[in-house]
């Protein structure tokens, strides 16, 4: 089977096999799964000698979702913000919990948002002080897929492609000479002019990513990804 970028091969394996209305699925084009926007998670703020964290809340698709959506518009996010400093989680793509059925929703609405909601005060970038935090402002935590579509497939594959599988088609997304969906990552991130970029990608694409963030941001730290924060 192969998976495709509208023209752009991303992935040729023929051990994969895919059904629609029962027959076998010689190709898939991932753009057919919509992607899912970027977030303001919440606010972090200094209240009573310690920091807090606000998680926002919105409604999409009838699902009450953790997160707002980000102003499509780069002037209504900057007036709408204009009083937040700003932090960046970047995760490398959505997972099935970002999806109602093939509609999209917000990032890490699972297992990953948990750990980001629970725990993001007990990491050390926020509690040893990695990113200097000033006490007189408030943050906003934006979440950023690097990649917005689904690179494990879980809306056309029953169970989702296997790590080495997604790992393969996010870097084909990513590259300049495949989709480069780096571009984009790299636009989003400029027009966020975020004060902080934490790189929480997983091990396998982390290298790519972390490359992509350097060329926009210079206060960046690596940090492993939310899913395992409670540990």
């Amino acid at each position: 089977m192969t998976i495709k970028y509208e023209d752009v091969e991303i992935l040729n394996d023929k051990s994969l096999v895919a059904f629609k209305n029962g027959n076998v699925t010689p190709s898939f084009d991932i753009k057919l799964i919509q992607p899912v926007p970027d977030s303001v998670r919440g606010c972090l703020e200094f209240k009573d000698n310690n920091w807090y964290f606000q998680v926002y809340t919105s409604t999409k698709n009838n699902k009450v979702l953790r997160g707002v959506e980000i102003p499509v518009n780069k002037d209504d996010f900057e007036r709408e913000y204009s009083d937040f400093k700003k932090i960046v989680i970047v995760l490398e793509s959505p997972a099935k919990y970002e999806y109602y059925g093939q509609l999209p929703l917000l990032p890490a609405q699972g297992v990953t948002g948990c750990g980001i909601d629970f725990y993001l005060l007990d990491r050390d970038f926020i509690k040893k002080g990695q990113i200097k935090l000033d006490y007189y402002f408030r943050y906003i935590v934006l979440l950023v897929n690097a990649v917005q579509y689904q690179c494990s497939c879980h809306v056309f594959f029953k169970k989702g492609l296997d790590t080495n599988n997604k790992n393969k088609v996010f870097r084909g997304l990513f590259s300049q000479r495949k989709a480069y969906l780096r571009k984009n990552f790299i636009g989003r991130l400029r027009n966020y002019a975020a004060d902080y970029v934490v790189n929480c990608c997983t091990s396998g694409v982390k290298d790519v990513v972390a490359t992509a963030i350097k060329e926009v941001n210079k206060n960046n730290i690596s940090d492993i990804h939310p899913s395992n924060w409670y540990l």
